[in-house]
């Protein structure tokens, strides 16, 4: 029956609003494999069912995702980049643009407490003055590895900082040509997404230049201006925490402050790797 993608995805609506994001999702891909199976005489509304279905599926993800977990967050990131991909005029690109610049900014903060939680227990195994068992080597051997695997997904050339400077970016080039609502009412959330990108991928200068910007009360809508006094304060300490915690990385890692050294030595000339330093430290 041509009607069945249709029922299917206005059933995984109702699954929606039960709270069963997992029936949801199964009736959401039971829209993309019905769809298939139909006699296509009407090839623009079956892609629009489609669409919408898939579009359902990356929110699910996304909006019924546990708050400390990862795996969901890390679908919505693929879900929503394919739908980015697919170009569709009739996609709202600043809405997905937003929710995946979200997905990718929790992702990345589970991350970074799932790596923190592994690192004590590395500790806590490191240090038992008791002889290791060869359970606790293995456990040992997996945390390494997941530590390892979690810092690429951060921290790679597809990884969660590079994607977050990216869609960032463009996210606020598209507001002069659109001005849409979406654009003009989160200028300043993404704008923050895009300091903390820069902020971890080490480009300190940037950090700067968008931290002065995003302070200017002129960089919230006339209508949010109040709201901003009050938020800007937590973002300036959330960046200033950032910064500070940097700093004192740097301070205590043996091998930079050794290669500090020699570059400092060096006929008393100053190097990009020294003013990347002192920009880091004078901003924390």
């Amino acid at each position: 029956d041509p009607y069945i993608p249709e029922i299917l995805l206005r059933q995984a609506w109702i699954y929606r609003q039960m709270g069963r994001p997992e029936l949801a999702l199964s009736a959401n891909y039971d829209v993309l494999t019905s769809a298939t199976q139909q006699k296509v005489n009407n090839l623009t509304r079956f892609g629009r069912i489609v669409l919408v279905a898939r579009s359902q599926i990356a929110n699910t993800y996304y909006e019924d995702a546990d708050p400390l977990e990862l795996k969901d967050y890390i679908s919505s990131i693929d879900l929503y980049e394919r739908l980015l991909n697919a170009q569709q005029e009739e996609l709202h690109t600043s809405v997905i643009k937003l929710k995946l610049l979200r997905s990718l900014f929790k992702a990345d903060e589970n991350s970074r407490i799932k790596i923190r939680m592994l690192r004590l227990r590395q500790t806590s195994l490191e240090t038992n003055p008791s002889p290791i068992t060869s359970d606790e080597a293995t456990e040992l051997k997996q945390i390494k590895a997941e530590i390892k695997k979690l810092n690429e997904n951060r921290a790679g050339s597809s990884g969660y900082w590079k994607k977050m400077e990216k869609h960032a970016v463009e996210f606020i080039d598209r507001i002069a040509e659109s001005d849409t609502f979406v654009s003009r009412n989160h200028t300043g959330e993404v704008m923050y997404y895009k300091i903390m990108a820069y902020n971890a991928l080490g480009h300190y200068q940037h950090v700067w230049q968008s931290m002065e910007v995003l302070l200017e009360n002129e960089s919230a809508p006339t209508d949010q201006r109040r709201a901003w006094a009050a938020v800007r304060v937590r973002v300036v300490i959330d960046i200033a925490n950032r910064l500070f915690s940097n700093g004192k990385a740097l301070m205590e890692n043996e091998v930079d402050r050794a290669r500090m050294v020699a570059v400092l030595s060096d006929d008393g000339k100053t190097s990009r790797e020294v003013l990347e330093w002192r920009l880091n430290l004078e901003s924390a």
